[in-house]
């Protein structure tokens, strides 16, 4: 019977990596195809989302950089603020993949960035979601 459920357990964990596998390589794809700036920026946004921590760099470092390529382009406050919000989920997952290698000075220091963005557009769920973050860590 233990082997059984130790059988069952591996297929569904087996099964839900590749299944995320398969949605990160279409994400991927997708990003590589796009010709549209704000479309790779949900895109790269939903990558942090789907991918495991030790991947957050990976996806979170072009969404900054495409967010601060995007904010360079634009005066229209509605969309200034959306390219902020996703660069602030940015510094968010940056400082998961911090937290979880027990680093507190990058913690503080994408904390800080996070907040000082969600503080600029007065998003308060991002505030809240930020700071339990950090809490939490400590």
């Amino acid at each position: 019977m233990k082997c059984l459920i130790v059988v069952i357990l591996f297929l569904f964990f087996s099964m839900n990596s590749s299944a995320q596998s398969r949605v990160i390589d279409s994400l991927k794809k997708l990003v590589t195809q796009s010709q549209e700036d704000t479309s790779k920026l949900k895109l790269y946004s939903m990558l942090c989302d789907e991918c495991d921590v030790k991947d957050n760099l990976k996806y979170a470092e072009p969404l900054v950089a495409l967010a601060d390529k995007l904010l360079n382009k634009t005066n229209n406050e509605q969309v200034r603020n959306f390219i902020l919000k996703k660069k602030a989920l940015a510094y968010e997952f940056i400082l998961y993949y911090y937290q979880v290698k027990r680093d507190s000075l990058n913690v503080l220091n994408y904390y800080d960035k996070s907040l000082a963005i969600y503080t600029q557009i007065k998003d308060q769920d991002g505030l809240n979601r930020c700071q339990s973050m950090v809490a939490s860590y400590y």
